[in-house]
């Protein structure tokens, strides 16, 4: 499955450090930790050539963005408190999902862990990918 929007910053930010950036705080060590567009030479890189951050994840800022299982809502007014996926209820569009994370063509500003893209749920690009979460029984 996907990730929820809540799981997956959660993660990014390294659990309760709260990190601006995935693995760091510091502007000036995004480079270690994202491929963005000050470092990606114009394209994608393979999962994994940076750091990870302190949970171990790679490519939670930059690389590509990555889709979210939440539909689109524009607040986080009503959001579920359990971590759970937001659904078309309570005002979403599903038509229109999140993604998150940043990609390979982002600046810094766009690569945050709080940082939202409304995507269409049909878009297909190189922008764009997932990762997978797994429920623990």
């Amino acid at each position: 499955r996907l990730p929820t929007e809540a799981e997956w910053e959660y993660v990014a930010r390294s659990g309760e450090k709260q990190e601006i950036w995935a693995g760091t705080s510091d502007e000036r060590q995004l480079g270690n930790y994202s491929v963005y567009e000050q470092n990606s030479g114009g394209q994608t890189d393979i999962v994994g050539s940076k750091q990870p951050n302190d949970l171990g994840f790679y490519d939670m800022s930059g690389n590509v963005r990555e889709w979210v299982e939440d539909c689109l809502h524009e607040t986080y007014e009503g959001a579920p408190s359990d971590g759970t996926a937001w659904r078309e209820t309570g005002g979403g569009y599903c038509d229109l999902h999140v993604a998150r994370g940043g990609s390979w063509i982002s600046e810094p500003e766009d690569l945050r862990t709080s940082g939202r893209y409304r995507v269409n749920a049909t878009i297909k690009n190189d922008l764009i990918g997932f990762r997978l979460a797994q429920d623990i029984p």
